[in-house]
């Protein structure tokens, strides 16, 4: 084979395998944005399916922090070296349910905007989308009672909340709630 048959044959490579790892790279791009879209309609559903516990632990932890600085001062009182690791304690159980009350915030304040959008809106399914989901997370309704209420069959109960998640998820996580296409 000549020489410049080689260059060629080496330089057409080249491209098929530039070609191949762009593509593969593409692939690979892809598949890491629908993991991450994925992932946060995934914690939109565990937010909204804990959102109760998450309100009752700020409630319950707001007795305990009180019980425990209580129990601190005995403590105090009685072993004065353990007072660093109490007080530690203490805060620790303080700003995890700092942390907990925002984000319950934030989620009240983004099932509220959904809810008044959907009001507001001429769309019955929207509407209905944004009752399911109050009845399902908010009221804690089963989709058996959510289908009586709104006169649908369960199976629409289930369609129309996992639409909203994915309609709440923006909200509640910005850009990195949207699916990108």
């Amino acid at each position: 084979m000549s020489e410049e048959i080689e260059v060629l044959i080496k330089q057409v490579e080249k491209r098929v395998i530039l070609a191949i790892r762009n593509e593969l790279g593409q692939e690979t791009r892809e598949k890491r944005e629908e993991k991450r879209y994925e992932g946060k309609v995934h914690n939109t559903k565990l937010l909204l399916r804990n959102y109760k516990k998450f309100k009752a632990h700020c409630i319950e932890s707001q007795f305990t922090a009180k019980s425990l600085i209580d129990k601190e001062l005995l403590e105090m009182i009685r072993d004065a070296d353990n007072a660093d690791d109490n007080r530690v304690y203490i805060e620790s159980i303080m700003r995890t349910k700092e942390r907990t009350a925002i984000m319950l915030n934030h989620i009240k304040r983004v099932l509220d905007f959904y809810e008044y959008t959907a009001s507001e809106s001429n769309d019955d399914a929207f509407k209905r989308r944004a009752k399911a989901l109050n009845y399902k997370y908010i009221k804690g309704m089963t989709n058996n009672e959510i289908a009586d209420k709104l006169t649908i069959h369960p199976r629409t109960v289930d369609k129309d909340i996992d639409r909203a998640v994915q309609e709440v998820s923006p909200l509640l996580f910005g850009i990195d709630g949207i699916k990108l296409e």
